[in-house]
């Protein structure tokens, strides 16, 4: 609850110094918390409603997504040093997009037929890139895990130096602790890389009758 704790005294207090009494603190950020992400529950609800019958509110619906991500983040930059010390703004977007997909899953788990309204024929297209996408992240996992205990290391030692190196600009990450905060935070981002790539690349693919086309497609391997 340390984070919970100090967001709550930063937030509403002003100051990290708060005296630790837990439960009021924490007690007032999580009201908060769950009341924010309610709202924007409620947004993304009528938003997918009204996007499912005029497909013209569908880039509102991508803002608000895009929005959700970036907010938390800029907070967390904007609240001072003391606090970025104490939660890093990659923790606070992988969490967000964690939930982000666990609520666009439950989402289209109620409504099977929503993604076919939203983006017609191409939800095929979106679903196999997305598939290719978590293959091609799964190979590259497997590869660096079986190089790093063929190599005698660590299994985790190559994340664990990539997320030093991404997620806190670390300039020596071969000395870099490897620990499962950061190894989890750059597994998440790694996959969501992958799965955006196949989407592009599906997406491209998909349309290489224009001719244009097929230098992007090309272009983005």
């Amino acid at each position: 609850m340390r984070h919970q704790h100090l967001l709550a005294a930063v937030l509403f207090h002003g100051t990290a110094r708060v005296p630790i009494t837990i439960l009021p603190p924490v007690a007032e950020y999580t009201i908060v918390h769950v009341l924010a992400f309610v709202g924007f529950g409620v947004g993304s609800a009528v938003l997918l409603e009204a996007a499912e019958r005029n497909r013209l509110l569908l880039p509102s619906l991508l803002i608000l997504l895009a929005a959700f991500e970036g907010l938390f983040v800029t907070l967390v930059t904007l609240l001072g040093p003391e606090f970025q010390g104490a939660l890093s703004w990659w923790s606070v977007l992988v969490g967000n997009l964690l939930a982000t997909a666990v609520m666009v899953g439950y989402f289209f788990a109620r409504h099977p037929q929503l993604g076919e309204h939203l983006f017609g024929p191409w939800v095929g297209v979106l679903a196999e890139g997305a598939a290719a996408g978590v293959i091609g992240g799964t190979m590259v996992v497997m590869w660096f895990l079986f190089y790093d205990l063929g190599s005698g290391s660590n299994p985790f030692r190559t994340p664990a130096m990539l997320g030093g190196v991404i997620l806190e600009g670390a300039r020596n990450p071969a000395g870099a602790a490897i620990g499962s905060p950061l190894v989890m935070g750059y597994t998440v981002l790694h996959f969501a890389v992958f799965v955006a790539f196949g989407v592009v690349a599906a997406s491209l693919a998909a349309s290489v009758d224009e001719p244009l086309l097929w230098a992007g497609f090309l272009l983005v391997f």
